[in-house]
């Protein structure tokens, strides 16, 4: 989010201005293997984190930043801090998931691509997008916590309460909306039992993923281990 990547900058920024200098307080790249090739993947503040220690001498063979990029500042303060050792710079190929629903992410996404592009780094994106609930879907994403009688039970509710459109689609940011009472008023079989809990509940977190707004994403695993097989080597060195 905004908060965390002013934090990076501003850390940054007290350390006189160099990326590097910032990943004092990290682990050390000695415990990485020095055959074995590495990869790093964080979401939301761990994404900008990932981008970070690849800015500052981890070696790795590839990245996968969810649902964040950095600060174009860092990027190019990082690109010219290289130049200006005269050395090429380097940076490992690097994935960015995000959704397309955080406009401003997605605009700093594409700022980041675009940077590491015109340093000849491998860049993919995947974007992920909103998608409707089915009577079946949160007992066949969260079973067996959620049963298939509740998981029906729950989008019988959601949908008699308007929460969600003719296909399905969620109306409302799960985050804000009152979908819980929703489902209490409905009196949703074991309800009471069920944890609904933010950050804690499956329901809540698939939710989040239906939305498709800012939410950690296993979807895509797939799709960027395939990549990062696929550029494994072709770093910009």
């Amino acid at each position: 989010n905004s908060s965390s990547s002013r934090t990076l900058a501003a850390l940054v920024h007290r350390r006189k201005g160099s990326p590097s200098a910032a990943a004092t307080a990290l682990p050390s790249t000695s415990i990485l293997h020095p055959i074995i090739p590495v990869f790093g993947l964080g979401a939301s503040s761990g994404g900008a984190f990932v981008l970070l220690l690849a800015m500052s001498g981890v070696h790795f063979a590839g990245i996968c930043s969810e649902i964040m990029a950095v600060p174009q500042m860092l990027l190019h303060s990082h690109i010219s801090s290289q130049k200006a050792r005269g050395v090429s710079p380097v940076f490992p190929p690097t994935m960015f998931v995000h959704m397309p629903k955080d406009v401003r992410t997605a605009q700093r996404v594409h700022l980041n691509m675009n940077i590491l592009k015109g340093q000849g780094v491998a860049v993919k994106e995947a974007a992920v997008l909103p998608r409707p609930l089915t009577p079946d879907h949160l007992h066949l994403a969260c079973g067996p916590e959620v049963s298939l009688e509740q998981s029906r039970a729950i989008y019988a509710a959601l949908s008699s309460a308007s929460y969600l459109t003719q296909e399905g689609m969620l109306k409302q940011d799960p985050r804000q909306s009152a979908w819980r009472k929703v489902l209490k008023d409905a009196k949703v079989p074991s309800i009471t039992e069920m944890r609904l809990e933010a950050d804690a509940s499956p329901v809540a977190e698939e939710l989040n993923l239906l939305w498709a707004r800012h939410e950690i994403i296993s979807t895509t695993m797939s799709e960027t281990m395939d990549w990062f097989e696929s550029t494994s080597g072709s770093s910009n060195a």
